[in-house]
């Protein structure tokens, strides 16, 4: 399945980390496109390891972030984890979760 998906620099726009009631600071940062899918519709769309079944069996969703143009990249290339050895953009999109505490407060984070 193939979506298109148009980007915009509304914060609260279709599709993005605000319209999830999710930090606009994600968006700020380049993290810019959000989506929810249903465990098996995840788990259809990744490798076995990933799967939600495996991971976190109870899930009822999973949130979905990702980015579209440049400015993720562009922040990247400014953070301290770009100098780290391995999964360096890892390290960076879980700082930049972290700190916009996007998922605080929500049932079945850990």
């Amino acid at each position: 399945m193939s979506r298109r998906v148009r980007v915009s620099t509304e914060p609260r726009r279709p599709g993005s980390p605000g319209a999830l009631g999710l930090d606009p600071a994600l968006d700020r940062a380049g993290v810019n496109l959000a989506g929810v899918l249903a465990p098996p519709d995840f788990d259809e769309a990744v490798a076995a390891p990933w799967a939600t079944r495996k991971l976190l069996p109870t899930a009822r969703s999973v949130v979905v972030l990702g980015c579209g143009g440049p400015d993720f990249f562009r922040a990247f290339r400014r953070s301290p984890e770009r100098a780290r050895v391995g999964h360096a953009l890892d390290a960076f999109l879980a700082r930049l979760v972290g700190e916009a505490r996007a998922f605080e407060g929500r049932a079945g984070y850990t």
